[in-house]
């Protein structure tokens, strides 16, 4: 920049800067006022944006808030939250605290710009321990909770993600579950639905983020009120708030916090009732309950034959089996495979070998999307397992001699592959990549010709994924130990062939 340009733009700088002094105290604004104001901000905006200095002039901060409150111009309420998001970061945190009208503003507006730059502020004070305590002990924190039930739901989930990073900071949590914002949230939640969901994930986020959040947030009762209420009248929020609970089985202080609740007690009890077959909400409830118990035993496999010894949940759903809607099969459906795609879930399976032939059985009648979910299920079982475990060999081999029995061969499974709706197909390759991961599969391919052709034929199914899948199954085979010993020499040089000619799929 030349003296001359230097000069100009010191003076237009200076100019900007009375004119926005003058109009920051004046009491109304022209259509004149208001084209200076934009001209002025523009100037202003640019000089921020550059990498070069202010030639020494300085905006006070205060100058640009009071036009900003006094604006209801959508122009210049953009160019002061640019202007000011320049100027505020060269500020200390606490110098930013001071200005309390902009953050009121900011967090009541109905402008979405004018929220971003208020949550932007704030959220530096994540990255600072003392920056943090200066805003869990103000009155802004206050008005950061209360933006959880804001109509805007933009707004709304800005103030929650700031919350949710809270847990990291025991002080700051301690703040958040202070006896006085509690009440507050306890008076919002009351105020609809929605908020009080909101709050649910809130407190439910914060005390999955780590152990010793979950610990404070159970003393401090933050939770009790999650537990309260299941089954009551309003079947909708007994749903979302089911769907809440199931985070909690992800750890094994969540399952513990459930079982002293009284949660998983609550949660048994409800399948001991049929649902009204023609209230939509009362099915959608039980299947979040049935889905509960599929992930309660695949995140906590390890406790998984005391829970069913205690509640013998696989009896409870058996007489949904024979009785329910679709949408309530479809549901068992989902949990049977949780359930059983882990070993200790899959030995009780096979233990209760009623409900076990049930779900076996339903493979025959089962058309359409019923089909499609049993053979979900049917791969979650069958994929499970180690190579030197003996006793799941012989749980997945029962299953699937069980499942040939009832129509669904290794031939039919083929014939599935090769049809034109693709997450048919795609769930059939699923189910023989879970019987290949077998060292008996890996024998069934050895004795069926018809099979050896298929794993190493390049006429493929339809479906845009068929290659894909096809390739997985090769990668199965030749990863697996006992096709050195299993398969003959002819049929390893294929195998061997086809996964050296893989990038021409």
């Amino acid at each position: 920049m030349t003296i001359n340009e230097s000069t100009t733009s010191q003076q237009a700088l200076l100019a900007s800067t009375q004119v926005l002094e003058h109009l920051a105290l004046a009491h109304e604004w022209n259509s004149d006022d208001e084209s200076a104001l934009l001209n002025a901000l523009t100037i202003w905006k640019v000089a921020l944006e550059s990498f070069s200095q202010e030639n020494g002039q300085v905006l006070a901060p205060e100058t640009v808030v009071a036009i900003l409150c006094k604006s209801s111009s959508t122009s210049i309420i953009e160019l002061c939250c640019a202007v000011l998001n320049k100027i505020l970061s060269k500020l200390s945190f606490a110098d930013i605290l001071s200005f309390k009208d902009l953050l009121r503003i900011g967090f009541q507006s109905k402008l979405s710009v004018v929220n971003n730059l208020v949550f932007n502020i704030i959220q530096r004070a994540v990255y600072s321990e003392s920056d943090l305590r200066l805003l869990v002990e103000s009155n802004i924190f206050t008005l950061v909770i209360q933006c959880i039930a804001f109509e805007n739901s933009q707004v709304a989930e800005m103030a929650s993600s700031f919350l949710k990073q809270l847990g990291r900071h025991p002080f700051a949590l301690e703040a958040l579950l202070s006896p006085d914002n509690i009440s507050t949230m306890d008076r919002l939640s009351s105020e609809s639905i929605t908020v009080k969901l909101r709050i649910y994930d809130l407190l439910v986020n914060i005390s999955m983020s780590s152990q010793s959040a979950f610990d404070y947030c159970a003393q401090q009762g933050a939770l009790s009120s999650l537990t309260g209420v299941i089954f009551q009248n309003d079947l909708l929020e007994s749903i979302n708030v089911i769907e809440i609970l199931t985070s909690f089985t992800e750890t094994p202080n969540g399952y513990f916090f459930l079982e002293k609740a009284g949660v998983i007690s609550q949660l048994f009890d409800a399948l001991q009732i049929s649902p009204n077959v023609d209230d939509i909400v009362s099915r959608l409830t039980t299947c979040a309950t049935i889905k509960f118990w599929g992930m309660l035993i695949f995140n906590q496999h390890q406790y998984a034959e005391a829970i069913q010894t205690r509640f013998d949940i696989l009896g409870a759903l058996q007489p949904f089996l024979e009785e329910s809607d679709s949408d309530i099969k479809d549901a068992i459906f989902v949990a049977v495979a949780n359930f059983g795609s882990r070993e200790e879930g899959l030995t009780i399976l096979y233990q209760q070998s009623i409900f076990l032939d049930t779900i076996i059985a339903m493979c025959r009648s089962n058309t359409g999307d019923a089909k499609l979910s049993l053979l979900r299920t049917y791969s979650c079982l069958l994929g499970v397992g180690s190579i030197d475990n003996d006793q799941t060999e012989r749980m997945t081999l029962h299953i699937f001699e069980k499942l040939e029995t009832h129509g669904l061969s290794i031939k039919q499974l083929m014939q599935l592959t090769k049809g034109t709706i693709e997450e048919l197909s795609v769930a059939a390759y699923a189910v023989l990549n879970g019987v290949l991961s077998h060292t008996w599969g890996i024998e069934k391919l050895a004795h069926s010709s018809e099979f050896s052709e298929y794993v190493v034929s390049r006429h493929l199914g339809a479906i845009k994924s068929a290659q894909e899948w096809h390739m997985s199954l090769v990668r199965t085979i030749l990863d697996h130990p006992a096709r050195v010993t299993k398969l003959g020499g002819l049929i390893q040089e294929k195998l061997d062939a086809t996964s050296a000619k893989e990038f021409l799929y």
